[in-house]
């Protein structure tokens, strides 16, 4: 014989049972209100039929310059990997060989971008037109000219001023000393992988290079910064344009 209960027990489906029916969902246990048997959860509330309600947990109190994420304190900056682990600050997920290592954010980069660029370059049936020096002279011409080069420059122009202002060494007069590196014998020297028609390769070496050259013509830039992977995926591509489709 069951225990009548309050209307306004069954209406939020509490869980209840006479002794002789004694059963309780998991994480709940036997009381007596009022003569009924109910199930009780360990926040004070009752069982329905589902069993307890989740509540999270708290969150604890995170250190200075820590964020709680999924898995818990990390340090500000870092990345959750889909694995359940998590990288420092500059660096990022990186899958492997099935298996997820830390990669720097610039090295990442440059493999995501040069993949889709060497992509773009198939698909559009890159093809050499004129010498080798011509090649490397409009390509550096179309860097010149390209305005999300332009933006990115002073995009990297304005950062790094504000880094400088922070009292890291920084240089608010980039724009006037990265004019030349573009035209380096460096420049020159790696782009030619793309003649090999690796194109892959020759791809992440031009990210590579580029993001390696504006990282030594600003000191005090972070590597994985934005403005820099920015400017560097915007260099290469426009260089490779003009090395491979410019008249």
């Amino acid at each position: 014989m069951r225990v009548a209960v309050p209307l306004a027990a069954l209406a939020a489906s509490i869980f209840y049972t006479s002794s002789a029916e004694a059963y309780c969902p998991a994480g709940s246990w036997q009381v007596n209100v009022g003569g009924a048997i109910m199930c009780q959860c360990p926040d004070g509330s009752y069982a329905g039929y589902q069993g307890c309600p989740y509540r999270a947990p708290p969150r604890p109190q995170c250190l200075p310059g820590q964020w709680y994420s999924s898995i818990g304190c990390i340090p500000v900056g870092a990345e959750v990997c889909s694995t359940g682990g998590w990288c420092n600050p500059g660096s990022r997920c990186w899958n492997s060989s099935g298996k997820t290592v830390c990669m720097p954010a610039q090295q990442a980069f440059a493999l995501e971008h040069g993949a889709r660029l060497a992509k773009w370059l198939r698909e559009n049936r890159a093809t050499l037109v004129g010498t080798v020096k011509e090649r490397h002279a409009k390509g550096a011409e179309y860097v010149r000219d390209n305005p999300e080069v332009r933006q990115a420059l002073e995009d990297l122009e304005r950062v790094a001023a504000g880094y400088a202002v922070g009292g890291v060494a920084g240089n608010p007069r980039v724009g006037a000393e990265l004019a030349g590196f573009y035209n380096s014998v460096k420049a020159a020297e790696r782009a030619g992988e793309l003649l090999a028609t690796n194109q892959y390769e020759g791809s992440i070496a031009l990210v590579h290079l580029y993001s390696s050259a504006i990282l030594d013509r600003v000191p005090g830039v972070p590597p994985g910064s934005s403005e820099v992977l920015t400017l560097a995926g915007a260099t290469a591509t426009a260089y490779a344009y003009g090395f491979f489709f410019a008249p």
